[in-house]
């Protein structure tokens, strides 16, 4: 399996949608949340990974039902792909949390996560309960149930039947917390029982239901449209699913009626709602007359061309609120009044520095720009700061004038205890397949939270209304506009490498590049570079004095290994009193927050033997992966294969081989075909690595000689048994002879994507299984067309390489100096 242990590293920097914004101040927004005030109806949808959510069903019940609405999903997605970069495993996983943010804000939902990683795919609900321990991974689960306290459950997926064993066991965890939320003798340290009403499956649109089922279940119309928004839920569910880009989940507006049916699982009867029965009004608790009067009050006195009319209003529904007896709901209420004051006031504000990088211990400017756009008196009232800091912010004006600009500027310290910013649930070292922790909050929290907030309290209409600013660096892009991204802590040097993987066919030196930048002013000192037992690296000492922020100095690393039984190991940095030196690196997508990554700076060396192929090599980019670039460390002649270059004469190419998923990613690819198989008759060898077919998402081009078919067959077990179907098969003798040896030490799995049927004409030459399963024998196909070779495999050599396997990399060489014709 991938050691996530190795990658807690990582942290990440969000910035906000748009540059700054307590919500959407639109006259719409307004009235849907108006029209909130009188719902107290709560769902939890639950599913094992981001993207399986259904956001047609959230966008329904959250924007048209006006239900608070939550998804919990079990991973972070980390074992996935990932379809628009290159990251893996943690900060994929990073990447894919703030993709289900960027969807809920769409979609109006929050947001949940249990401590369990993702490990890749699974088949069964048994394999992937012995990865992710069963009562640790419920009790999660009943955590959330009892803090979010949900009228209804509702599971994406069946707990039987064939499919991915984290789909079920979420489906499974999700029954067992139902039963055990309401149980006082279950867990009590997780909180107070609460026993929610019903359980639901949302039945899945990829299978076709039993009759049985269809007459069990409760048919619901998703698609309306909504005349305040001005579109319907289908059209908003499609942009949120949109936003799951690394998995390749852009969709198309949905219009039009939109079934979803839901079969009752748990809980008490019901014939026609979800939740029929069930009061979703202030009558569930006592003593709200006065609220109900003062929220009939607010929808008489709106006026969509002065919302501030109601300011008044909204501050004694806020006065009446905290008369309750403390429950979820009041705080929930409070909090969408304390929205609607600052909609209806045109109430923004921004707390910014120049630069997004502190050091602690070390000074910064900020700025605190407040406005309020009504004539409403809005007084301001404090400013405090979280962590507390010793500094006294006043401002010309305490009364907020209207479309009058507040602000000040003033110099703060970042405190000393602060440590380096980091994703809440990669503070401590995983544990098995669960994420570790020293707060619960820490692993079930969407995001991490900037390191420092302003706290600004204003006072409406006697009514306390607090804005919580988080420390923002705000720049201006030509094409995105105003990008905003917030603050985080990093040392006061960071160091980066022009490659972090050094891999050696033998005991040849091999040079890298450390490059030093400075994150503070005047900043001098010793980095110490460390080399594994049976490795030498030259100078192993670097002095260095840099003047000025973003001040850079190069210096050149030499890298040996003593013979050829050196162990693979990585080259480690440490600066001034034997901390590690840090590299910092941001990972900016358009379409979520910047992510900022904080890693310990080191250079991963492998010593793998191998017959190093001379000839040039073709590569046709697929969905984000290290190939090349690995492949070009061992010194071959790698060149990327553009649409361009197919044009023209391929001769030039010994082989070419395809990145993972490229007939998915570049269907273009199809219209060459005819050239690609001439390339191979002429002598060439094309290396096709796999593809994703489904229902949903169907291949539709192809570069096959002759006929194949592609299904979902896998082995997920990395140490599963591996026959050869054809010992003497030149793919397994030259130039290296393949044995059961160079199967060892994979990571995560062996194979995706087998080829199922295929023409008699394609040699098998491996079998494999999962146990218990029958034999695949479609993890690697090849054929001879005229005078070269045709190859298609599903092996994972994506994950192997980059991992150091050796025998993945003889095996890939192997094909790539497959022989002309026999």
């Amino acid at each position: 399996m991938l050691t996530y242990s190795r990658l807690l590293f990582l942290f990440l920097v969000a910035i906000c949608f748009p540059s700054l914004s307590f919500g959407d101040a639109s006259t719409s927004s307004i009235l849907k949340d108006m029209q909130k005030l009188s719902v107290l109806g709560r769902v939890l949808y639950i599913g094992a990974h981001p993207d399986d959510e259904n956001t047609r069903v959230i966008t329904y019940l959250s924007r048209g039902r006006l239900y608070d609405v939550a998804y919990l999903s079990l991973t972070r997605g980390s074992g996935g792909q990932n379809l628009i970069g290159k990251e893996r495993g943690a900060p994929l996983g990073v990447i894919r949390s703030q993709e289900l943010l960027a969807a809920r804000h769409i979609d109006g939902a929050k947001q949940f996560f249990t401590r369990a990683i993702d490990f890749g795919f699974s088949k069964t609900p048994e394999e992937t309960f012995e990865h992710w321990e069963r009562e640790t991974l419920l009790q999660d689960v009943v955590r959330i149930i009892r803090d979010y306290q949900p009228d209804i459950l509702i599971t994406r997926f069946p707990t039987e039947g064939p499919g991915h064993g984290h789909h079920t066991a979420s489906a499974l965890l999700a029954g067992e917390a139902f039963e055990k939320a309401g149980d006082a003798n279950f867990s009590p340290g997780l909180g107070l029982p609460w026993q929610p009403a019903r359980l639901f499956l949302n039945l899945p649109h990829w299978t076709e239901p039993s009759e049985d089922l269809l007459k069990q279940s409760i048919s619901i119309d998703v698609g309306k449209y909504d005349s305040i928004l001005g579109r319907s839920y289908g059209e908003i569910a499609a942009e949120a699913r949109t936003m799951h880009k690394s998995q390749g989940f852009g969709s198309a507006p949905e219009r039009g009626s939109l079934t979803e049916r839901f079969v009752l699982l748990k809980g008490s009867n019901n014939s026609n709602d979800l939740m029929e029965g069930i009061d979703t009004s202030w009558k569930r608790l006592e003593r709200t007359i006065e609220i109900e009067n003062d929220i009939r009050t607010i929808n008489r006195e709106f006026a969509p061309e002065a919302p501030w009319k109601i300011v008044p209003h909204l501050a004694k529904l806020k006065a009446s609120l905290r008369k309750l007896e403390s429950s979820s709901w009041k705080e929930s209420k409070i909090e969408l009044v304390n929205r609607l004051l600052e909609n209806a006031l045109g109430l923004t504000g921004r707390f910014s520095t120049d630069s997004p990088l502190l050091q602690r211990g070390e000074s910064f400017n900020a700025k605190l720009e407040l406005i309020q756009r009504s004539p409403v008196p809005v007084r301001i009232h404090s400013v405090t700061f979280r962590p507390e800091l010793p500094t006294t912010v006043k401002f010309n004006e305490h009364m907020m004038l209207e479309n009058v600009v507040n602000e000040t500027t003033f110099s703060l310290q970042t405190p000393r205890s602060l440590s380096n910013s980091n994703a809440p649930w990669l503070l401590k070292e995983s544990v098995g397949d669960f994420y570790g922790f020293d707060k619960i909050k820490n692993v079930i929290q969407p995001k991490a939270e900037a390191p420092i907030h302003a706290v600004v309290t204003l006072e409406v209409h006697n009514e306390i209304l607090p804005l919580r600013l988080p420390l923002t660096s705000y720049t201006t892009d030509r094409v995105r506009g105003e990008v905003a991204t917030e603050a985080a802590v990093v040392p006061k040097i960071a160091g980066s490498l022009s490659s972090d993987l050094l891999i050696f066919s033998g005991t040849g030196s091999k040079t890298v590049t450390l490059e030093l930048t400075a994150q503070t002013q005047k900043i001098s000192g010793t980095v110490h570079v460390a080399a594994p037992k049976g490795w030498r690296v030259e100078p192993n000492q670097i002095f260095f004095s840099l003047n000025e922020i973003g001040g850079k100095q190069f210096f050149q690393l030499t890298a040996t290994p003593t013979s050829l039984k050196s162990e693979s190991g990585s080259l480690s940095f440490t600066y001034g009193s034997s901390d590690p030196l840090q590299s910092i690196a941001v990972v900016n997508y358009p379409h979520i927050p910047g992510l900022t990554m904080v890693a310990p700076l080191q250079a991963k060396l492998l010593l793998v033997p191998l017959n190093v192929p001379a000839s040039q090599i073709g590569f046709v980019p697929g969905a984000g992966e290290e190939t090349p670039k690995i492949l070009s460390e061992l010194g071959m002649n790698i060149t990327e294969i553009t649409e361009d270059r197919l044009k023209e004469d391929l001769s030039q190419f010994a082989s070419i081989l395809f990145g993972i998923r490229a007939l998915n990613t570049n269907p273009w690819l199809g219209t060459y075909k005819n050239n690609l198989l001439e390339y191979v008759r002429q002598g060439g060898v094309l290396v096709v690595q796999y593809n994703t077919h489904s229902t949903f998402s169907p291949l539709e081009v192809d570069i096959w000689p002759y006929p194949l078919s592609i299904d979902r067959g896998r082995v997920t077990d990395e140490k599963s048994a591996v026959s050869f179907l054809q010992k003497e098969h030149a793919v397994l003798n030259f130039p290296h002879k393949i044995t059961e040896n160079d199967f060892s030490g994979w990571v995560q799995e062996r194979g995706l994507y087998f080829v199922g049927d295929a023409d008699e004409r394609y040699d098998r030459v491996l079998a494999m299984n999962d146990s218990g399963e029958e034999s695949l024998n479609g993890s690697l196909l090849v054929t001879q067309l005229g005078e070269g070779r045709f190859v298609y495999t599903g092996l994972s050599f994506f994950r192997q390489l980059p991992e150091g396997v050796p025998g993945a990399y003889r095996l890939l060489f192997n094909l790539l100096t497959l022989p002309k014709k026999e």
